[in-house]
């Protein structure tokens, strides 16, 4: 089951507490702001990033969005969760 981010693209299903997302991008920029990674799931080549919903979760997406990051940290943010994920 998918629902549709604020932007109409498609975000996996997760609790109510949670934020998930198969985008790679969408969830380095979330680790770099400091949102919490509480798990990911790998399906053959596909990982889900599950990030905890927080009060400023939403605006991050909507930052994401905006192009609103430094290309460095975003970089730097892009290997750390690609490892995370991609490396268990």
């Amino acid at each position: 089951m998918r629902n549709e981010s604020l932007h109409g693209s498609p975000e996996l299903a997760a609790p109510r507490d949670s934020f998930a997302t198969r985008d790679i991008y969408l969830a380095a920029f979330l680790f770099r702001a400091g949102e919490r990674l509480t798990t990911t799931h790998r399906e053959n080549t596909k990982v889900t990033f599950v990030f905890q919903q927080s009060s400023t979760l939403g605006a991050q997406v909507e930052a994401f969005y905006r192009h609103d990051c430094p290309a460095r940290q975003l970089f730097d943010a892009y290997r750390t969760v690609k490892q995370i994920g991609f490396d268990r």
